[in-house]
């Protein structure tokens, strides 16, 4: 569940939910974050051919399974200039397992879109 970052211990669940705006502009953020890190490592991406696009899927694996975690409080850098935050149910921050699962259900079709199976030059 995505929340915004505000006091909301006496407010109902319901409120826990952030706008729905506020959840692919926050996405967008992070986006353009990790691009301009792919885009730093661009020549040395090329250089991996096919086996880049595994080295991309860590990566934002890396990212939104660490900084969606306890590790990094449930936000990711976009999710804090938004003020919005990931939690449980229970209003907890997620573990790291839980947190890498639902990235890579998210993750995994948005960053293999478009490969050839099997891999051609």
């Amino acid at each position: 569940m995505v929340q915004p970052t505000e006091d909301f211990s006496k407010q109902s669940p319901s409120r826990w939910v952030a706008g729905f705006w506020r959840r692919p502009f926050a996405f967008l953020t992070d986006y353009l974050i990790l691009g301009s890190i792919g885009m730093l490592l661009y020549d040395w991406l090329v250089s991996l051919g096919p086996l880049a696009r595994a080295v991309g899927l860590a990566m934002v694996l890396a990212y939104f399974g660490v900084m969606n975690s306890k590790i990094g409080r449930g936000q990711t850098v976009g999710n804090r200039l938004l003020k919005i935050k990931v939690v449980s149910e229970d209003n907890e921050s997620i573990g790291i397992r839980i947190s890498l699962l639902w990235a890579g259900v998210l993750l995994f079709p948005l960053t293999l879109n478009g490969i050839a199976l099997p891999p051609s030059q």
